[in-house]
């Protein structure tokens, strides 16, 4: 496990309310092709940050994206619909 990862770990050990932590977490796991483990840490950022800003969209499409590489397209689909339904942009 890499440093950087040790740390993002104890931080959600400290403070599991965190998203940025699992949004992190999720950067790290993605770029390592850990895409289940990026799958759970983009869910658990996506329920902590409850639509607030932005970031739930661009957590909602690296979700997708880890979901397609885990050859899940009709959950990757899904999540890319209720991202836009929440952003409430057109998306081509």
């Amino acid at each position: 496990v890499y440093p950087v990862v040790q740390q993002l770990n104890e931080l959600i050990r400290l403070n599991p309310s965190d998203p940025a932590n699992y949004y992190n977490r999720g950067i790290i796991n993605f770029s390592q092709s850990r895409f289940e483990n990026a799958k759970e840490d983009f869910s658990k950022f996506l329920i902590l940050q409850r639509g607030i800003g932005e970031s739930p969209t661009y957590g909602s499409i690296l979700l997708s994206i880890t979901l397609q590489n885990l050859h899940q397209t009709r959950e990757a689909e899904q999540t890319i619909s209720q991202a836009k339904l929440v952003a409430n942009t057109s998306w081509s």
